[in-house]
């Protein structure tokens, strides 16, 4: 019965994209909620952190991920481009994702000791694998520059923040609202690691969740929760993450340079 109104809700959806496509659309993103720590008060820039860097850009700088334990498999190849590209106001760092058969693009900036990323692990879209195909393409777009504050290197452990970011589409005959809430909490700081045969230092696990609802005409449509665990190196970058596919897979960094 589950699947046959899901079913139904999607042919409703793409019936409506359909309907209303010759109508003139609209879309609002509203602005990422500010980070904030689990007491609710603001933290203190701290500046000692800023000679750390937790995500280089240097120009052909790369780094390759795989499934922990399985090193003939690639899952996910990272590459800094040369170049910049600016939107929301912001100068961000493009970065080239290949990941399975396709090839995308990704963004990174820097404020302090504050490290957002627009598209790639963060990119809304593949948290909607089941129903992409039948959003409008404003949202799919939209959700491709819409950033997260995926980490804050300057916090203790124990800190949390979250983000909240709503997108609505509408037509003559079609409301569809979707809302992205991200979780993020520092679980701890370790000060030199060993992974795949690979030394790290000042290593900062964290775990994100992020809940996905997606509405038509107020009927919920999509509501799912997806969970991961990041760690992230002094000047590496990320180095390992829990894969958002479903299938909850360590997935590591065998193979980087950076340049």
């Amino acid at each position: 019965m589950k699947a046959f109104v899901f079913t139904c809700c999607l042919a409703l959806l793409a019936a409506a994209f359909y309907t209303g496509c010759k109508k003139e659309l609209s879309l609002e993103l509203r602005s990422p909620i500010d980070s904030t720590d689990t007491t609710g008060t603001s933290q203190p820039i701290d500046t000692a952190q800023d000679s750390l860097n937790y995500q280089p850009t240097s120009a052909g700088s790369y780094w390759y991920y795989y499934p922990s334990g399985n090193a003939t498999q690639l899952f996910m190849s990272v590459i800094s481009t040369d170049r910049d590209t600016s939107f929301h106001g912001h100068t961000y760092h493009v970065f080239t994702i290949n990941y399975g058969n396709t090839s995308s693009l990704s963004y990174m900036r820097r404020e302090g000791n504050a490290y957002y990323a627009a598209g790639g692990l963060f990119s809304g879209t593949q948290f909607l694998s089941a129903v992409s195909g039948n959003l409008p393409a404003p949202m799919l777009d939209s959700l491709q520059y819409a950033e997260v504050l995926y980490l804050r290197s300057d916090l203790p452990d124990g800190s949390s923040w979250t983000q909240t970011q709503d997108f609505t589409y509408q037509s003559s005959n079609v409301k569809v609202e979707l809302k992205l809430n991200f979780n993020f909490h520092i679980q701890s700081h370790t000060a030199n690691m060993l992974l795949q045969g690979q030394a790290f230092s000042k290593v900062i696990t964290e775990d994100m969740t992020v809940n996905v609802q997606l509405l038509v005409n107020g009927l919920t449509l999509y509501n799912q929760s997806f969970s991961s665990t990041i760690l992230a190196a002094n000047k590496v970058g990320i180095i390992s993450f829990t894969s958002l596919d479903g299938t909850g897979q360590e997935i590591d960094l065998y193979n980087y340079q950076i340049n």
